[in-house]
């Protein structure tokens, strides 16, 4: 991810992690390879999560990424599914929250937050909320890619010939992005 993306996702987690009162989360990004990549992480006391020392609930990554849909538990607990996992016993998992999101219907990351201690649990329009910013999360990554792609192409074309006027900026904006709305 591009330094811009990367500054954007630290912030959505940021925010997520305080709106979930989360001790620990991470984000996980689709690279160009289809592959699930860590972008951001924070809370895991000077370690990421390619620390040897992380292991989150990966059941509960597995569960929202099969089902595509947002994974809250505010009582690991007493979940059938997960409170036997192994990480959750070993890390004393508490609550969790799961967010995918998603791009004009692909998968395009996921926000994993959780603690140890059990809080009020979310309500609904905390949920909405965590919705609103992983879809604005989305969105802003996808941009960020698309106006990288702009300047690699116009980059590519000015190579090739010795003026780029407007027009030629233009129809590439206009081929990635479509019609811009006023």
């Amino acid at each position: 991810a591009s330094a811009d993306s990367s500054t954007l996702l630290r912030r959505f987690l940021e925010s997520a992690i305080e709106l979930t009162a989360a001790e620990r989360g991470f984000i996980l990004v689709v690279g160009a390879d289809g592959m699930l990549r860590a972008e951001a992480a924070g809370g895991f006391g000077g370690g990421g999560v390619d620390d040897r020392e992380f292991s989150g609930s990966l059941g509960a990554v597995e569960l929202a990424l099969r089902s595509g849909q947002v994974l809250v538990v505010s009582d690991v607990q007493r979940d059938a599914l997960l409170s036997q996992r192994p990480s959750v016993v070993e890390q004393r998992i508490a609550t969790l929250a799961c967010v995918p999101f998603h791009h004009e219907g692909r998968l395009v990351g996921l926000l994993y937050v959780d603690s140890r201690t059990i809080g009020t649990g979310l309500t609904e329009l905390d949920l909405e909320i965590l919705e609103a910013l992983a879809e604005q999360a989305a969105n802003a990554m996808m941009s960020v890619q698309l106006q990288s792609r702009v300047r690699e192409l116009h980059r590519t074309v000015a190579g090739e010939s010795e003026f780029v006027g407007p027009d030629v900026l233009e129809e590439l904006e206009r081929r990635f992005r479509g019609p811009r709305s006023a």
